[in-house]
């Protein structure tokens, strides 16, 4: 159509435009959204991994052969304990559940939510879990539990004033294909 001897679009032509670039944003928007949610799992498996380090730095370098009573913020860049990328609580800081439960492996409570502390560290083992935010069934909640918290883990041994460290992977069970 013409006005005043310029080219002009048409209402029709508009709309038509407006309704392609909705659906185009409509497919897109879901694997954005995946993507960021990836992308804060990888970062609580990263902040788990850097706090068993932690753990570990701290048995070596005081050749303690017991684990330490607690995780302190102060092994940490900024000195407080980094926050579980899941949690949605606005924390600046993380928490930590510090048990003494012999044998226990995982906290009786997986997930985020109700005032539950964004990791559990049990100090008689050594083990430290993050906790995850509840998904939409308990299947999903213990599948992204068990895939946040399967990381590569190293324990240190203290005997007879050496150090001697011990890979997990060997004894854990093979990883799933995706």
């Amino acid at each position: 159509m013409r006005i005043s001897g310029r080219a002009a679009f048409t209402l029709v032509e508009m709309l038509i435009v407006v309704v392609i670039l909705a659906i185009m944003a409509g497919v897109a928007l879901p694997y954005f959204s995946d993507t960021s949610f990836e992308a804060r799992v990888v970062t609580a498996q990263n902040v788990l991994r850097t706090m068993g380090t932690a753990l570990d730095v701290y048995r070596i370098r005081y050749s303690k052969p017991n684990f330490p009573p607690t995780v302190m913020g102060s092994w940490f860049a900024g000195g407080v304990v980094p926050i579980n990328s899941l949690a949605t609580d606005g924390s600046t800081a993380g928490s930590v559940e510090v048990v003494n439960v012999a044998g226990a492996t995982n906290p009786s409570g997986k997930t985020l939510g109700g005032g539950a502390a964004h990791f559990w560290y049990n100090r008689s083992n050594g083990i430290l879990r993050a906790r995850v935010p509840a998904m939409a069934n308990a299947t999903a909640t213990n599948s992204l539990y068990d895939r946040i918290n399967s990381v590569s883990q190293t324990f240190v041994n203290v005997l007879s004033g050496g150090a001697q460290i011990q890979d997990l992977r060997a004894t854990a069970a093979p990883a799933q294909a995706d």
